[in-house]
């Protein structure tokens, strides 16, 4: 078929029109049949003026290759290897250089370095340009070759370090630092131990690279900061001599809020890994309390003014849950603290949070008051022995005064604190039904018909409480019975009689269990 006759079928794929497109389809599955198809794809990828057929021409040609490039001869092969790095040097639209990078990532996953020099030659010229433009493009096609078979560039790693130690101090040049920071994050798995002190330089200019990124492109910056992730997570040394330097980075942007959700989410989620990879260093490094004193405001974080967290808000929707809901700062904040009570010694976490907790319990802003219960929630996960063994009888004693708070946001944290207690903290908390079922009890007689998702929150902590009570619930179970029936017997939404019948089976079933075992 001739150029002109495709790339009119093209361009008929590209209409908002849903019959021509489908034409087009057709006509399309018909032409890719006929061998001359490869090659008019090729001239279009070089000649067409319109960007969208050349992209197309370059995604059709890829496909083409994945499954058919072993039946070519040397000849046409060699052809097609000139022909796309031709037209990668040639092009001047984005999306179809991405195209083309991507199209000769296929054909080196066919050939790899040694049979394709031209490629290697290409990118270290291209790379080493005076021209920014020219250097993008250099620095997007190694990013995306290198990302197709990062273990054929293993040999050439010392070069690759070189590169990037120049390329990621072009402040001035987004495009160089994103793929810079692209072609990092898929070779730092595969560094090894020669590589380590020219990766090393490497990581003070990688945080000046995502800094400069972030208000450039919260999106792109998202994305380049996996490259600190992979480093973390590499089984050699390359991070730990700038750790205090990644976390001041990390704690500056999560706690900025002029900026993107996304952006600082990204980057506590960036810390959380960090935490997990590298507690025993944080605390060698004293790095605990400025950690610790960040995360206290962004959890406490007021939101906007009118409005509630997700999670306070009484909603009808089943799927909504007991927890915290969203993916906000403050959510994520949250998840920290329970890494770092999960990977750092009690003894070592507590004696540094605790004066934080109380004195956010003590706030007037219910949001400070909050934040604290939240962070006993989790605490009850990865510090529960601890707690158990040393601080229940005064943790539990907070959270019960916080279910009689005021404001409903301080009670629905105290509710959702009960139950992770409930659940983590067996069987030790189950002594203190005497003081918890009366509260939990008059919370339930409390919830104003109509509120379903705080009466969710109620027989949530309930039914944990209960969990292991046995033969203990059987002085409260008249009282409980009665308030647990009160949806079904008056008007009430699905959802509240839902809630109910399901805490009717699950005291039921504890009621059933105890008499068996006595």
């Amino acid at each position: 078929m001739e150029p002109a006759g495709l790339a009119q079928i093209l361009r008929e794929l590209l209409l908002p029109d849903t019959e021509r497109i489908r034409r087009a389809t057709e006509q399309l599955q018909t032409v890719l049949r006929d061998p001359a198809a490869l090659p008019a794809l090729c001239d279009l990828l070089t000649s067409a003026a319109d960007p969208q057929v050349r992209q197309f021409a370059a995604v059709l040609i890829r496909r083409r290759l994945n499954t058919r490039w072993r039946r070519l001869t040397a000849e046409p092969r060699e052809r097609l290897k000139s022909l796309v790095l031709t037209a990668v040097q040639r092009e001047t639209e984005h999306s179809v250089s991405l195209s083309l990078a991507q199209l000769s990532a296929t054909i080196f996953r066919k050939e790899g370095l040694e049979a394709w020099p031209q490629l290697m030659q290409l990118l270290q010229h291209s790379t080493h340009s005076p021209h920014v433009p020219e250097r993008e493009m250099g620095l997007l096609l190694l990013s995306v070759v290198v990302t197709s078979r990062p273990e054929a560039f293993q040999p050439h790693h010392q070069e690759l370090l070189q590169l990037l130690n120049e390329t990621l101090g072009e402040v001035g040049s987004p495009g160089l630092l994103f793929y810079s920071l692209r072609t990092l994050t898929t070779m730092a798995p595969y560094l090894g131990t020669d590589d380590v002190p020219r990766a090393r330089m490497l990581v003070p200019k990688v945080i000046v690279a995502v800094q400069t990124l972030i208000p450039v492109d919260e999106a792109k910056a998202c994305e380049a900061v996996e490259a600190l992730d992979e480093l973390l997570e590499s089984e050699v040394p390359i991070i730990t001599s700038h750790l205090s330097e990644v976390l001041t980075f990390f704690l500056e942007v999560a706690s900025n809020v002029g900026l993107g959700d996304t952006i600082r989410v990204r980057i506590l989620c960036c810390l959380t890994f960090l935490i997990k990879v590298k507690s025993k260093a944080l605390l060698k490094n004293r790095l605990l309390p400025p950690l610790l004193h960040t995360l206290f405001p962004i959890m406490a974080a007021e939101p906007p003014l009118g409005q509630l967290d997700p999670e306070d808000q009484d909603l009808e929707e089943e799927e909504l849950e007991i927890g915290l809901v969203g993916e906000t700062p403050k959510h994520f904040a949250v998840q920290v603290v329970d890494m770092l009570a999960l990977h750092l010694p009690p003894e070592k976490l507590c004696p540094l949070l605790m004066p934080m907790l109380e004195e956010a319990l003590r706030s007037q802003s219910p949001y400070q008051r909050k934040a604290g219960l939240l962070v006993l929630a989790v605490l009850s996960d990865g510090a529960g022995d601890h707690i158990r063994q040393r601080l229940l009888p005064p943790l539990l004693q907070i959270v019960c005064r916080a279910l009689e708070d005021p404001s409903q946001v301080v009670r629905n944290a105290a509710l959702f604190a009960l139950g992770q207690f409930s659940e983590n903290l067996q069987p030790h908390i189950s002594r203190y039904s005497g003081e918890v079922m009366p509260l939990l009890l008059a919370y339930l007689k409390s919830v104003p018909p109509g509120h379903t998702h705080h009466l969710a929150k109620a027989c949530y902590a309930l039914e944990n409480f209960v969990e292991n009570l046995g033969p203990k619930v059987q002085p409260y179970l008249l009282e409980l019975m009665e308030c647990v029936l009160q949806p079904l017997r008056t008007p009430s939404s699905c959802r509240a009689k839902e809630l109910a019948v399901s805490a009717l089976g699950a005291i039921g079933e504890k009621v059933a269990r105890g008499r068996g075992t006595g």
